[in-house]
């Protein structure tokens, strides 16, 4: 049988999409295996007319789903010194990276820095000097 349905699994504390499982048949969606904090989902394959249509569906579901609006999984890794080292896609009520700090961001990049009671800062601009 032909699936009409796809799984979106996301975190059950923040409501944000994790992965997506397309199945073979709609009924493999029911034991799809879960890590602890996910939930499943199921929604319609389409026709969705455009990506945003279906991004909207999906958003639809798991807010039904979650009681959550899905949100945004960039997280700044940050180390021990307060230094964002990478950026990632996790959710950090689930997700951890050993000896680093996942926070939540949309802004912050590669050298901010960050502290729990001033959040995060950008570097420095650089002086290109006096023009010639």
């Amino acid at each position: 049988m032909t699936a009409l349905l796809f799984g979106t699994i996301y975190s059950t504390a923040t409501g944000q999409i994790r992965r997506y499982y397309y199945p073979t048949d709609d009924s493999q969606i029911a034991t799809y295996p879960l890590l602890p904090g996910e939930a499943i989902v199921s929604v319609s394959r389409g026709p969705y007319p455009n990506a945003a249509a279906w991004q909207a569906a999906v958003n639809t579901a798991v807010t039904n789903a979650a009681g959550k609006v899905p949100g945004d999984p960039r997280c700044a890794v940050i180390d021990a010194t307060g230094h964002v080292v990478s950026v990632v896609l996790a959710d950090p009520s689930i997700d951890s990276i050993p000896g680093m700090t996942l926070v939540n961001t949309t802004v912050a990049n590669v050298d901010w820095t960050w502290t729990i009671g001033g959040g995060f800062v950008g570097p420095a601009p650089i002086n290109p000097g006096p023009k010639p």
